[in-house]
């Protein structure tokens, strides 16, 4: 073992064309181990031993500020934290590293950190004179430049050349400025100087940095050659925007990362911090499942209820639930309206809740797994008021699913999942909202909003066709929801504590509507393929000790399993990344 081990270290090389389906872990640290900067002298109590995660730096200065690891149970409330004190107004910055890591499209990278101000309460004038408004925390992700530092450093040449992307928090809840912002950030001044804008930002207190404990995550996306970004606090999306790649290129932002940093700006501020995390998390393979009633068979029983035009086209089998009373079904030639053919045509003559139903092969949500539902839609002759409400959703049948037509409740209102609520009518009180639907009846019952309500009447059904979609994305413990009209984003929202990450079924209806005909067609439902366990290196299906050795054979052969971190390279720093991907444990 000691010889393969110093081949390990002795050895570096390159595999390309690597491909994960699951997110990976580059920096995970609970500050349980006491040592802010790994320098072996605890600066706090050790809670836990193994928690080394990372060595933390000053940059920029270190006179004026102390740092040290202290218990913050009643604050942050999860053991240790980084607890910072400062004297300065200059800008006193933390930072550690990672694997170079670059995004390609399709591919994200996530900053989650948890934060709290512990001047209490918070002084509205500080020694520079700033006020509540005017003194901000800020933390993001960067590209180092190949100038990283390996210990608390005052030259400032060393790190103010790296590039990335912050957030700016403003502390407490005065009115002095904007609340919550995102921002590209050139060379210049690390987490300060000239920024570049992403079109967001948003003023509400709840989002600002106070004595209380926020849980902050940062999410960057690339889209094409733009980088999209998503501000997430305490579960709620607080803002999204979008760097197009023309303003990346001038400002010579790109989308290479190796460097966390935070701190404060525009004054002395003292906080704590715990539980920073960057995850990087490349798009799964997914399968996509389709229906166009072209086999004019909508419950695939081999009886046709209408034309038939591709008998190869047998999609989903649809039921209805919750009552065929005031509900009629056909399979009609809808080629002069929805424009593809056939269509499933549903004549509603009741306000009570008529549902129709399909399952799909289930699907377990791993983090960063993504489910889609997207179809075609239009009423047909007119267009109810706006209190009249379409619906539809992704669910999971909790062991019941449903295999014939019934009217029987019982077997879906047991059901969690997320829905979607599109006003029909298109007046300026038009909305569409997104639903966590608690157990009690599927598609209606008492179901809390997620996230924000688009009162854009632009979105609501009208008379023509459109195009929905619902994306639920696995973030952690919390679950991001996206909603689509036409291709344009609706309306989102993230669910803190979801019921279920089990999806086994699709639903769509009407609700509180006493007269309606519309046409659906043309579904899809997007799958994220089989998640596969990095940690899992000898293939036995569970992370176990004998991947350990496992994984040494990898490196010294240079096997494609030793990439554990994802950045396409096979060197020591794997060895790192399997230990955090062991400890995650397999899906």
């Amino acid at each position: 073992m000691r010889s393969s081990i110093r081949t390990m270290i002795a050895m570096t090389g390159l595999v390309t064309g690597l491909a994960h389906a699951q997110p990976v872990t580059l920096v995970s640290d609970g500050f349980g181990d006491g040592d802010r900067d790994n320098d072996g002298i605890a600066e706090g109590p050790v809670t836990d031993g193994l928690d080394i995660g990372q060595a933390w730096y000053l940059a920029r200065g270190t006179s004026s500020v102390t740092a040290s690891v202290a218990d913050d149970s009643g604050g942050i409330d999860s053991g240790n934290a980084l607890d910072v004190i400062s004297d300065s107004a200059s800008n006193r910055v933390f930072i550690t590293t990672f694997n170079p890591t670059t995004l390609s499209d399709g591919e994200r990278i996530i900053m989650r950190l948890d934060v709290r101000i512990t001047e209490s309460p918070i002084d509205p004038v500080d020694s520079s004179g700033a006020g509540n408004g005017d003194r901000r925390f800020r933390f993001g992700l960067y590209d180092g430049k190949g100038t990283n530092i390996t210990a608390d450093s005052i030259d400032n040449t060393i790190t103010d050349d790296d590039t990335g992307y912050m957030v700016q928090a403003d502390l407490g809840t005065a009115d002095g400025g904007t609340t919550l912002t995102g921002r590209g950030d050139p060379a210049g001044i690390l987490l300060g100087g000239s920024t570049v804008s992403m079109s967001a930002s948003t003023s509400d207190p709840a989002f600002a940095a106070t004595n209380d404990a926020k849980k902050y995550e940062f999410i960057i996306a690339r889209s094409g050659d733009d980088l999209d970004f998503t501000l997430v606090v305490d579960g709620f999306i607080a803002q999204d925007g979008e760097i197009l790649a023309a303003d990346l290129a001038a400002n010579g932002l790109t989308y290479d990362f190796d460097t966390v940093a935070f701190g404060t700006n525009g004054g002395a501020a003292d906080y704590r911090v715990d539980n920073v995390e960057v995850i990087y998390v490349t798009p799964s393979e997914t399968t996509a499942t389709m229906d166009g009633f072209e086999d004019g068979d909508r419950d695939n029983d081999g009886v046709a209820e209408g034309p038939v035009n591709d008998l190869a086209d047998t999609g989903f089998a649809w039921y209805y639930l919750r009552g065929l009373g005031g509900l009629l079904l056909d399979v009609v030639d809808d080629a002069t309206g929805i424009g593809t053919g056939n269509a499933l045509q549903a004549l509603v003559s009741t306000s009570s809740t008529r549902a129709m139903v399909a399952s799909i092969d289930p699907v377990s949500l791993g983090d960063g797994d993504v489910i889609a539902f997207q179809f075609d839609v239009r009423i047909d002759g007119f267009a109810p008021t706006t209190d009249r409400r379409f619906r539809f959703g992704i669910y999971d049948s909790a062991g019941t699913p449903i295999t014939e037509d019934t009217s029987s409740s019982s077997l879906s209102d047991d059901d969690p999942g997320y829905c979607v609520q599109v006003d029909t009518g298109t007046s300026t009180e038009s909305s569409i909202t997104i639903r966590r639907d608690l157990i009690g009846s599927v598609l209606s019952g008492s179901m809390p909003g997620i996230g924000a309500t688009s009162d854009d009447p632009v979105f609501a059904l009208g008379l023509g066709t459109r195009t929905l979609r619902l994306e639920l994305e696995r973030s952690g413990s919390e679950m991001l929801a996206r909603v689509f009209v036409d291709g344009v984003e609706a309306t989102s929202g993230v669910d803190p504590t979801p019921d279920t990450f089990d999806f086994d079924q699709i639903v769509f209806g009407t609700n509180s509507i006493s007269l309606i005909s519309y046409l659906v067609d043309n579904f899809v439902v997007e799958t994220p393929d089989e998640v596969v366990c990095l940690a899992d290196v000898n293939g036995n299906g569970v992370a176990d000790p004998g991947d350990f050795n496992a994984w040494i054979l990898a490196f010294n052969n240079q096997a494609p399993q030793c990439d554990q971190n994802g950045d396409g390279n096979c060197n020591p720093g794997d060895f790192n990344a399997w230990i955090l991907n062991f400890n995650a444990g397999c899906p």
